[in-house]
């Protein structure tokens, strides 16, 4: 199963996302680490840094890392083949752990010790695929340094870069217009302000929002609409069940929304973030027009 996930992440993740710049760029082909281990997983056979690097590092980005950096799949699959000694052990604790109270005796306690083998082992697999990479810029830094530069990253950083040099242009506080400085200012308040609300809510019941669980009705919660003949008795009395929460109209309940799940202070921080959206929204019109690049760039550049 290991292996055919391996080829299918490389295959259909790796190699196809591979073929947009931007997307190798996130990975930095060109930059020391990155060619490091393609040093190390281009090495043909079972070598250790090949094995620790396949095995220990984390399943999706190593084998969507080997499709965008365009190595061999056969040479991948061949040095995961150990990661069948690094899995037994876990597949031994959910056994144990399964069937251990049905066969009895000590066979749960040695499922938790074998957990713990398994977090050491994953540990110490790390650690030597990091030594490993390490070596090979030591020891192998001229081989290294002679991986050709994939042009199109380097091309995609130098473009990123005037870019992101352009905005921080126009965006410099003591150049920024009064406009765009009250939408900053003035969004990032409100969404200050929201955020301490929701904080405030979430110490104290029934400040912003009222407590309710997941089986009360969603007429009752909300309070969008009136009650009708679908819902329960109990939903239909008062908090104290001695009487109908609401007035009885043509034999529906009209329930009088004793206990909103909104509360006034929750209504204004919603609105309050909504100006926060409005404000970003048109602050990043406006620097877009300034930049003369999309918006959907400029909102991607201001959050990374």
């Amino acid at each position: 199963m290991k292996l055919v996930a391996h080829v299918g992440q490389q295959k259909l993740f790796g190699e196809a996302m591979g073929t947009r710049a931007s997307v190798r760029a996130a990975v930095s082909p060109n930059s020391t680490s990155m060619r490091a281990i393609r040093f190390v997983l281009e090495q043909k056979g079972l070598t250790l840094g090949k094995m620790m690097t396949l095995c220990g590092g984390p399943d999706w980005p190593t084998s969507v890392l080997c499709g965008l950096l365009r190595l061999k799949c056969s040479q991948m699959v061949l040095g995961l083949t150990p990661m069948i000694f690094f899995v037994l052990p876990s597949v031994l604790a959910g056994a144990f752990q399964y069937y251990g109270p049905s066969w009895g005796g000590s066979w749960e306690s040695l499922a938790a010790v074998l957990l713990q083998v398994v977090v050491v082992l994953s540990c110490v697999l790390m650690i030597l695929a990091l030594y490993f990479i390490e070596k090979a810029i030591t020891q192998h830094a001229d081989e290294i340094a002679a991986y050709p530069l994939d042009k199109e990253v380097d091309e995609y950083e130098k473009m990123v870069a005037e870019r992101q040099k352009a905005i921080a242009a126009a965006t410099t506080l003591p150049l920024l217009p009064t406009g765009p400085k009250l939408l900053l200012f003035g969004g990032m308040a409100c969404l200050l302000i929201s955020a301490y609300i929701s904080m405030l809510g979430s110490f104290m019941s029934n400040v912003a929002w009222a407590h309710f669980e997941i089986i009360d009705h969603p007429y009752e919660v909300l309070c969008f609409t009136a009650g009708d003949d679908s819902m329960s008795a109990q939903s239909q009395l008062s908090p104290d069940n001695t009487g109908l929460r609401g007035a009885v109209l043509n034999g529906t309940v009209v329930p009088d929304c004793w206990n909103p799940h909104v509360k006034e202070l929750g209504w204004v921080a919603y609105v309050l973030l909504i100006i926060y959206i409005v404000c970003r929204k048109c602050f990043n019109r406006w620097l877009a027009e300034q930049v003369n690049i999309s918006e959907i760039v400029v909102e991607r550049e201001l959050t990374t």
